[in-house]
């Protein structure tokens, strides 16, 4: 994990390096999207990290966010057994209006498309030559897809390989509560998240559920540099799958990231996606500790009201995938 984040940071340096300071261009800012995408959580509303300011009043924001990651993750218990071995791409797409400087509402709809993949030979080589775990992945074969949740035998749905499938879509509104302080001007504000029971429960893509999400951003702007916090409580609802019943419980969420202003029209952000799992007596400790992402990422604002943000992405708790690459785009309106 040190040296990816090495090489990341390093390719992030260059980058930076090689991007002409120009005039400004509209620099947007927030903490980067990006979202956990641990394969049993994806039924289950979780925590996307946003920044307590809200958009600028009229304005519509319409963002795509595409994340690809790998992951392998082989456990069982008394009572439950997981199998997951795939690579998955995941569409995330993004639509928000501000009604006021203080109100704003938004939807996101979520598309997954879980495959095979071709990375098992490559990964399996880097953990090799930089010594590092392979988690047992060699135990299976290359390149094939699995995913399997199961208890007492009983499968709690069955994942499709292939194609571009909806994931339930969430729901959300911001209202901006304050703002204050001169020297360091703070900003705190409250989102509420609805999440919809549209994807197929019966392939993993859904709990058949309502998920609410009440969540508390905070804001300081220093010279040059915005540090954003968001606690938040998530109501989960006992998902509705026809195979079997599974033990779940309410999560708890903490965000914590910088955002480094480099340039007019850059940032470098790095930021930590905590909370707790929404699974209970499994027997499995993967299944039902605290998940922990840690984020690295720059974000440039090419043109006016419109930004590019990449980062890599890497799991500190195992419940996260092993590999995650994120990269989205948004523009502003008008």
């Amino acid at each position: 994990m040190r040296f990816r984040f090495l090489l990341f940071l390093g390719i992030l340096c260059l980058a930076t390096l090689l991007i002409p300071i120009g005039r400004s261009v509209g620099q947007q800012t927030g903490p980067l999207g990006v979202v956990n995408h641990f394969p049993p959580h994806m039924i289950f509303l979780t925590p996307l990290p946003r920044s307590a300011q809200t958009l600028d009043p009229k304005t519509v924001s319409v963002a795509a966010a595409i994340d690809y990651f790998s992951i392998y993750f082989s456990d069982e218990s008394s009572t439950h057994r997981a199998l997951i071995d795939m690579e998955a791409l995941v569409t995330d797409l993004r639509l928000d209006y501000a009604f006021s400087d203080m109100l704003s509402a938004g939807v996101r709809i979520p598309l997954v498309s879980m495959g095979d993949g071709f990375m098992d030979i490559p990964l399996e080589q880097y953990h090799r030559s930089f010594g590092l775990p392979n988690y047992g992945k060699e135990e299976r074969p290359y390149d094939q897809f699995a995913y399997t949740m199961e208890k007492n035998g009983q499968q709690w749905f069955r994942a499709q390989n292939g194609g571009l499938n909806l994931l339930d879509p969430t729901l959300s509104t911001q209202l901006e509560l304050l703002q204050t302080g001169r020297k360091v001007p703070t900003t705190v504000g409250m989102i509420y998240d609805l999440k919809l029971p549209l994807g197929d429960r019966s392939a993993g893509l859904g709990s058949g559920n309502w998920d609410h999400g009440v969540y508390f951003p905070v804001q300081f702007n220093f010279p040059n540099l915005n540090v954003h916090l968001m606690p938040g409580y998530i109501r989960i609802g006992t998902p509705d799958l026809a195979e079997t019943n599974i033990s779940v419980r309410d999560i708890k969420s903490f965000f914590c990231g910088g955002e480094y202003l480099f340039k007019p029209n850059t940032s470098i952000l790095a930021q930590i996606n905590a909370y707790t799992s929404p699974f209970v007596n499994t027997g499995i400790d993967r299944l039902e500790t605290l998940s922990v992402e840690l984020a690295l990422g720059i974000r440039w604002t090419i043109v006016e009201k419109m930004s590019l943000e990449l980062s890599f992405n890497e799991d500190l708790t195992r419940t996260a995938p092993d590999f995650n690459l994120h990269f989205m785009v948004t523009r502003h309106f008008p």
